[in-house]
């Protein structure tokens, strides 16, 4: 191999060096190196999907800006200029909201992620949060509690997931009403966001894992003033489950995610 072509190799492998640390950057984790790879057609698939890699996260940071700047048009955002809602305009939703498009539900954001959330509990007990996710409802919606499907945003668009909670009410331990966790990686994931939202020893109800597409279904054709472990069993969700996870799985395969 000539010196020149050596050379043209290793520059492209310090481009896919400096592209690989940026990817892993974004994707919170450590840079990683790379083997130095000689046959120049390897390195440049190599280099292309690491600049897809990079495109794609870069996408990301996009859309999650655009997000948030949407999301912190509420007047309860600390981020903008508009008066705090008071009590009355709070428990009556007459105040400004942020409106985002996530995963194809209109969700209005009544609390954006940093602002605080206060209220006083049946015992007469003030409480306050500042919440660490963006939190609203779901629009064109009606929940078991009267009101819209509440909904917390989490940070992973993509993900395929979404997580119900059937809260409970901390005295009775009965079903309450719905919160939904969308947008997050994991199970775990999601009950953790879901409990930082609360007050410290708040009890969490039954949290069942759908598809985006069952949930959708849920919120059209189910009944929505049932806990959601329950429609899925009454309201044939699961066979409509069992084939959205199959397509989920069917399409993971073809695109050589297993």
């Amino acid at each position: 191999m000539s010196n020149e072509r050596h050379e043209g190799a290793y520059s492209s492998f310090e481009q896919a060096q400096d592209l690989a640390t940026l990817v892993e950057l974004l994707r919170g984790g450590e840079p990683f190196q790379l083997t130095p790879q000689i046959n120049t057609k390897t390195e440049t698939l190599s280099f292309q999907r690491l600049k897809d890699a990079f495109d794609f996260e870069m996408s990301q940071i996009i859309t999650e800006s655009a997000l948030d700047d949407s999301a912190n048009e509420a007047a309860t955002s600390p981020l903008n200029d508009l008066p705090e809602p008071s009590q009355a305009q709070y428990e009556s939703g007459n105040y400004k909201k942020g409106h985002i498009r996530f995963q194809g539900l209109d969700i209005a954001i009544e609390n954006p992620r940093g602002s605080t959330r206060s209220g006083v509990d049946p015992s007469g007990q003030k409480w306050s949060i500042t919440m660490t996710d963006h939190y609203g409802y779901i629009k064109r919606t009606e929940g078991a509690d009267g009101d819209h499907v509440d909904i917390y945003i989490g940070p992973d668009e993509q993900s395929p997931a979404v997580y119900v909670v059937d809260q409970i009410d901390q005295g009775t331990e009965l079903f309450d009403e719905h919160k939904v966790m969308l947008g997050y990686p994991s199970r775990s994931a999601a009950i953790d966001a879901y409990k930082a939202n609360f007050t410290p020893g708040w009890k969490v109800g039954p949290v069942s894992m759908a598809t985006i597409e069952t949930f959708k279904d849920w919120l059209k054709t189910g009944n929505c003033h049932l806990p959601f472990a329950d429609a899925m069993r009454f309201n044939n969700l699961v066979a409509s489950e069992k084939r959205s996870r199959l397509e989920v799985l069917r399409k993971a395969v073809q695109d050589g995610g297993f």
